[in-house]
């Protein structure tokens, strides 16, 4: 792979363009250190790329020549950005002085004329220099840091894949990440967008060897292909339900260009909306009522098994409790004793489980992965996304995934009501269905996804350096609760009243 890039940057657009792709690479940590003649365009090259990353076209961003440094941050910011104009630099104590290195710490430092601190933010550093005058402008990119250098690679390589798209001129914005190395953006001219998933958004940050047996212990499809989500949402459109639309893709540089649903959930500031949450079951009752093919195929020859979810998964998510919760619940790991008495709890339970009905389920069926599309009809209303982990596994999997929705409160009154709903649906469709043992599977499936979400929300707080999911796990807790009343989880509600109660366990998760 060549050191550098070369980018022509003729005019603004294309100027824009450069500080766009720049805007999306960018990660708290970082120095981007411009350099250039007098007049080559650093500031304007800044400017663009601070408006681009907060979303605010109108921003302010004058010249930080006299100041030295700006910091942006607030709304809009995903992090805080420090603009800094070394020119008027008169020694290295002045920059000493500035305190530039600690901010590194939680910001991106964006540097005009870095030559002038030459020696200084070294560590994860991306170069531009600005040269040539007119139309025979142009931008090098290079770096000498090896991280640095995938994802400038990366960087080029979805720069390519845009410009031959249906979308090649488009403006380009941060839509999110999530809790894997995906990410996505929408891109939009005018009153049109499109989303683009960049499955190998971070390829410096590859999965390590503990994550990598856990994904496929548990079945999940790789972070960084695009694949399964081809050839799921393939098979899911062509039963009629609403997956967006393919614009253009490239499975081996893992980049699929789709259909925008929007930015309507069915849950609306932070709380659900019943008529929404009501068609996502009756989407539930669609999904289970017809047969899937073991292999999902799709477009440009994408195949993907689907894999069938077993007791080793089963068991294995839920152990993210015991590795994750319950050394923040304790300040220690758990005993020989409680791992032992754990798994024999979800064992007998799995057992019960085992004569439940098999068939596709999504997975992770909630509030972020559940578009409202108000203009459709029927089943078609809600968006689906994030589907490319479905498993073979028990229907009351998906139903607790939506009922008890680890993003939103769903009070146990609306629970109830939604449950209540599909267990009718299914009863009309199928006059022998055993609405008693969907209600024991369900309970079941509930107690073993909140138990496992505890562990992962843990995780992705204290391993990851995502605290924000910290805020889930006390609503987790108590969908918990309410899951260990059934008889079926009787034999967890025994393990989590002698190990991890209620109040024990909400008194870690608030304090955490």
């Amino acid at each position: 792979m060549p050191n550098s890039f070369s980018v022509d940057i003729t005019d603004l657009a294309e100027t824009v363009a450069l500080a766009e792709a720049l805007a999306l690479l960018l990660r708290a940590g970082d120095v981007l250190a411009v350099s250039g003649d007098l007049g080559a365009g650093k500031t304007t090259l800044l400017r663009a790329m601070i408006q681009a990353f907060s979303d605010q076209p109108a921003l302010e961003v004058p010249s930080p020549t006299f100041t030295l440094a700006q910091t942006y941050s607030g709304e809009g910011f995903r992090f805080p950005l420090v603009h800094a104009d070394f020119y008027r630099l008169k020694s290295a104590d002045e920059l000493a002085e500035l305190g530039l290195e600690d901010m590194l710490a939680d910001s991106a430092l964006l540097i005009e004329w870095p030559e002038k601190a030459e020696g200084w933010f070294t560590t994860s550093r991306l170069n531009v220099q600005l040269d040539g005058i007119g139309s025979q402008r142009k931008a090098v990119l290079s770096t000498k840091d090896a991280m640095m250098q995938k994802r400038l690679e990366r960087l080029m390589a979805v720069s390519a894949f845009l410009k031959t798209s249906p979308c090649a001129s488009w403006r380009r914005r941060f839509l999110q990440g999530d809790a894997s190395p995906r990410t996505y953006e929408r891109l939009h001219r005018g009153d049109e967008t499109a989303v683009l998933l960049n499955a190998l958004a971070q390829p410096d940050r590859l999965v390590g060897e503990q994550r990598l047996r856990y994904m496929k212990t548990t079945h999940l499809a790789p972070n960084d292909a695009i694949a399964p989500v081809l050839a799921i949402g393939a098979e899911l459109r062509a039963r009629g339900f609403s997956v967006p639309q393919h614009l253009c893709f490239d499975i081996g540089k893992s980049l699929l260009l789709q259909e925008d649903f929007g930015s309507n959930f069915i849950a609306e500031n932070g709380k659900p909306v019943a008529e929404r949450y009501e068609a996502a079951v009756d989407v539930l009752v669609h999904l289970h009522g017809q047969e899937w093919p073991s292999i999902a195929q799709g477009p440009g020859g994408a195949k993907h098994p689907i894999p069938v979810y077993d007791r080793e998964a089963f068991h294995t998510e839920a152990q993210l409790f015991l590795d994750f919760f319950m050394p923040m619940q304790n300040g220690d790991a758990a005993s020989p004793e409680q791992k032992q008495s754990f798994t024999a709890a979800f064992d007998n339970v799995f057992k019960n489980l085992q004569t439940s009905k098999q068939n596709w389920t999504l997975f992770d069926f909630h509030s972020p992965n559940a578009m409202w599309l108000e203009a459709r009809d029927g089943i078609k209303r809600i968006g689906l996304l994030d589907f490319q982990d479905t498993r073979i596994g028990p229907e009351a999997y998906d139903l607790a995934s939506i009922a008890q929705d680890a993003r939103v409160d769903v009070p146990a009154a609306l629970e109830e009501t939604l449950v209540a709903r599909y267990l009718a649906a299914r009863k009309k469709l199928d006059a022998g269905f055993d609405a008693e043992a969907l209600r024991s599977y369900y309970a079941i499936c509930a107690a073993q996804r909140a138990t496992r979400i505890l562990g992962v929300f843990a995780r992705l707080a204290h391993q990851d350096g995502k605290p924000v999911y910290l805020k889930h796990m006390p609503r987790v807790s108590d969908y918990l609760e309410r899951c260990l009343v059934h008889p079926a989880a009787k034999a967890l509600k025994e393990w989590f009243a002698a190990n991890a109660p209620q109040d024990i366990r909400m008194r870690a998760a608030l304090a955490a």
